[in-house]
């Protein structure tokens, strides 16, 4: 985890309340270190930033040859780690989504939540729009 000291680390959960408020209508409360924010958000912001970072910092060369490895049978421990870190994104985002539609379908959704950019895309697709 990340040190509450490190500037850049706050500026990633600042970005990451900001975009979950736009996408959800609701605020992940990450950046707020005396919030308590759920535990699970974190670890979904810490997972998006290392594999972000990772993908970023090791550049094309380092990413490519973990996948020609494991094409032929072998994993290298940054595919071992980005692998483990999608499927905990995949994980969270798909119980984030879920949430929100059965809230949205009993009808608990908050005013921002229903203008949320997800409800919208959400609305789009029952009119058969595209997302």
């Amino acid at each position: 985890a990340e040190s509450a000291h490190n500037f850049d680390f706050f500026l990633n959960r600042c970005a990451f309340d900001a975009f979950s408020s736009v996408l959800f209508g609701e605020m992940m409360q990450t950046a707020d270190m005396s919030s308590k924010p759920d535990p699970r958000n974190i670890k979904l912001l810490e997972d998006i930033v290392f594999i972000n970072r990772e993908s970023l910092n090791s550049g094309l060369k380092v990413m490519s040859s973990a996948y020609i490895a494991q094409k032929i049978g072998y994993q290298t421990t940054l595919a071992r780690q980005l692998w483990e870190k999608y499927q905990s994104v995949e994980s969270h985002l798909d119980a984030l989504i879920t949430n929100f539609i059965d809230k949205m379908e009993r009808g608990e959704l908050d005013e921002h939540q229903q203008h949320s950019y997800f409800m919208g895309a959400l609305d789009k697709q029952q009119e058969g729009g595209a997302t």
